[in-house]
């Protein structure tokens, strides 16, 4: 747990050392009255108690004001998967190592200062990292594979020196919030007659009933099986409590074991802040410079992979770490335990103040044994679109392949980005899908074109040419009080017969004087069977994510758009500049190269298949399509107060959780991870530690602070001479 310094600081305990070659075996007590002395300092310095400390009542230790429930009315025993919680399911918890953020990789005296055993050290301070990264680099070179980068290795470190002061905040969350009050609860302790040691974090011997709280949504596999065989001896009702949902893997292995399970919903908030981030993931939904991202989504990204190899290499890392920290089960979220391909920009709040925006990101999960990489990749593509929004004006949000406008593909500006790209793209794609929906070799192009009728001048088949593009439907938002939450943001395939647009010589000059009553007929054949299929593919098949993820930023824009005018905001330098040079496309591409796959496509066709006509008897090879992508509308559908209370009732809750870690939706399927990109608050800076690992220097006068830690210490050394103790005490390593 977190202790407040004499500066009003959240600090973490830390485990010390005793050097028995000074204190010797009988120095052992004048040692622990040395650390007293220390500890008044301005850092707390403690020590971990053992595995068998004697348990503790909740109601002392956590301060539980909550009358308890009967047993019939705890959760776990009543009816019930869940305790609704409210905007205030928060809990603190202290970890030093935030301050290690942009740590630059160490020095060859760095290294040799730090060693390779971190135990000499603080959890969470520098050398116990520089120890830490320093036994790795050991081990990798035994098995002769390439360890991570430093970076990469450093943001999988400090999250999980957090884990142990993580999990007891949230024991405190949960004792507080469940009522476990009264004499006969007590945390950290054992069940009667277990039979093997195994320590939950609440047991109540009268009811029955012990607690085991998990801050995340992961569980203990060797934990799970002392659990199983404790249960059967003492007939136990022992029950997992979730701080997140569950994975999928731990509800089974929960149902599989007996155990019962509950959600207590809440996120942890690190009290210790360090300074913003510093690599490609600052940039995201940052208008400058001056306002890095931080928060839970840049966080993430940075412990993430960018492909298969080292997204494995750093699952590695980051089980060993937990390990090692002690509290495997309360770590965060895995790194690449959602599927990034999902990826999608869901919500943007005005800071208030001008100076840029909060945001959130959901994404779909991934089951436990895959793991995802690219995640900065694409959430790099939402960050650049929405700035391409912001810069270019709406008439530019337009592309177009028509084989007799070669010259009117993409706007010029829109072009060189890679929002220019997915929409060309996608209008390709869209084209070939509806035209492939026509074979005739398959049912339902077989049905198309035997509906479809003959004009006058046509002898071998059925003509049809249409023209197919893809607009915005109205999203579905609810904009209050300068948050916008995108529920929905709908596409739309549209559709309208052509005649006289048809390239004469094409083939199918025929078709430009059809009747009206046979082009109306053959294009209401074509909107009834195929048009379905196209509408419904670009919004939920993958082939098409990339474009419903830069719409979504295109409706975050358009808000912050219309919310800037008349005001000055950290984009009002960027709306309607015209200047998109600095989000340029990620990936080389080329608007003829496009156009040429779109010609070879119209000339060739996307199929050759012979098929006996109704009419004719005659094969078919082709069908004509022209149209485009059209973005430069987005419009919105506000949400009422009542509407969105239905709709998405904890959705606030859940997002401005998601700013300080992942959070999973209440379908159990999403994640969501928030951001904020704004100036920064002055961030905390580490404190000084001089060589040979003595206090931080932390700028707090320490006279007075010297003066009882001597009178302690003469104290100490006093009955050191006098008091022999009569068992060996031990004080815990990590």
């Amino acid at each position: 747990m977190g202790a407040f310094d004499g500066e009003g600081n959240h600090g973490m305990r830390k485990p010390w050392k005793v050097d028995r070659a000074v204190f010797g075996r009988r120095g052992r007590f004048a040692a622990a009255m040395l650390a007293v002395a220390v500890g008044m300092g301005p850092v707390l310095v403690g020590w971990s108690p053992p595995a068998s400390a004697a348990p503790r009542n909740c109601q002392e230790v956590f301060g539980v004001t909550k009358p308890a429930p009967p047993r019939e009315q705890l959760p776990g025993v009543a009816d019930g998967l869940e305790t609704p919680t409210g905007d205030d399911a928060f809990y603190d918890y202290a970890n030093e190592a935030e301050l290690l953020r942009n740590l630059p990789l160490p020095t060859p005296d760095e290294l040799t200062e730090a060693g390779a055993d971190s135990s000499k050290w603080p959890v969470g301070s520098k050398n116990h990292a520089l120890a830490t990264w320093q036994a790795y680099l050991k081990r990798k070179a035994g098995e002769g594979k390439p360890p991570l980068s430093w970076d990469r290795w450093r943001n999988q470190y400090i999250p999980n020196q957090g884990n142990a002061a993580r999990g007891a905040a949230y024991e405190g969350f949960g004792a507080k919030t469940i009522g476990l009050s009264g004499p006969d609860w007590f945390c950290q302790a054992e069940i009667p007659g277990a039979g093997e040691t195994r320590v939950y974090d609440a047991v109540n011997d009268k009811q029955k009933i012990a607690y085991e709280f998990k801050s995340g949504s992961g569980i203990d596999n060797a934990q799970l099986a002392k659990d199983r065989r404790i249960a059967a001896r003492t007939g136990y009702r022992i029950v997992y409590v979730f701080g997140q949902e569950p994975s999928a893997s731990s509800v089974r292995k929960l149902n599989d074991a007996g155990m019962g399970l509950h959600k207590l919903k809440s996120t942890g908030r690190p009290t210790t802040i360090g300074p913003p981030v510093q690599g490609p993931q600052s940039s995201l939904l940052s208008p400058n410079g001056q306002a890095p991202s931080r928060g839970a989504l840049p966080e993430y990204l940075g412990r993430a992979g960018s492909n298969a190899a080292e997204a494995a290499e750093i699952a590695a890392v980051d089980e060993e770490l937990a390990q090692r920290s002690g509290r495997p089960d309360q770590r965060l979220r895995r790194p690449g335990g959602v599927d990034f391909t999902t990826m999608e920009l869901r919500y943007v709040q005005d800071t208030g103040d001008g100076s840029g925006l909060q945001y959130s990101f959901n994404t779909q999960d991934l089951p436990d044994d895959r793991v995802s990489a690219g995640g900065l990749q694409v959430a790099q593509l939402s960050s650049d679109a929405f700035f391409t929004w912001l810069a270019l004006p709406a008439s530019a949000f337009w592309v177009n392949l028509n084989p007799s406008q070669p010259d009117q593909i993409i706007d010029d500006k829109l072009g060189t980005t890679d929002a220019g790209r997915i929409l060309l793209e996608a209008d390709l794609t869209m084209k070939k899908l509806a035209a492939n929906l026509t074979n005739p070799s398959t049912p339902l192009g077989s049905r198309f074109w035997d509906s479809l009728q003959q004009g006058p001048k046509q002898k071998l088949l059925p003509c049809f040419a249409v023209r197919n593009w893809i607009v915005p439907s109205p999203a579905t938002v609810r904009e209050n009080d300068g948050q916008l939450f995108i529920l929905d943001a709908p596409l739309k395939v549209m559709s309208a017969p052509i005649g006289g647009e048809i390239p004469v010589g094409s083939g199918f000059d025929a078709c430009r004087d059809d009747p009206p009553e046979i082009i109306q007929h053959n294009q209401e054949v074509f909107q009834s069977l195929i048009l379905p299929k196209v509408d419904e593919a670009v919004n939920k098949a993958p082939e098409f994510e990339d474009l419903r993820r830069v719409y979504l930023s295109r409706v975050a824009a358009e808000w912050i758009r219309q919310r800037s005018v008349g005001r000055t905001t950290a984009f009002s330098n960027i709306i309607g500049s015209g200047n998109v040079t600095r989000w340029p496309a990620r990936v080389a591409w080329d608007r003829k190269e496009v156009f040429g796959r779109y010609l070879k496509s119209v000339n060739e066709g996307e199929y050759h298949t012979e098929h006996t006509f109704l009419q004719t008897g005659s094969p078919v090879s082709v069908i004509v399509s022209f149209g485009g992508v059209d973005f430069s509308s987005s419009p919105r559908d506000n949400l009422s107060p009542a509407a969105f209370k239905a709709a998405a009732p904890s959705l606030p809750v859940t997002i401005a959780s998601s700013q300080f870690a992942d959070r999973q939706d209440r379908d159990g399927l999403h994640t969501w991870f928030g951001g904020e990109a704004a100036p920064p608050r002055q961030p905390a800076q580490p404190p000084v530690q001089p060589p040979g690992g003595g206090l931080p220097v932390t700028g707090t006068s320490v006279g007075p602070i010297v003066i009882i830690g001597l009178l302690l210490l003469a104290a100490g050394v006093v009955l050191l001479l006098v008091w022999r103790p009569r068992k060996r005490s031990t004080v815990s390593r990590h």
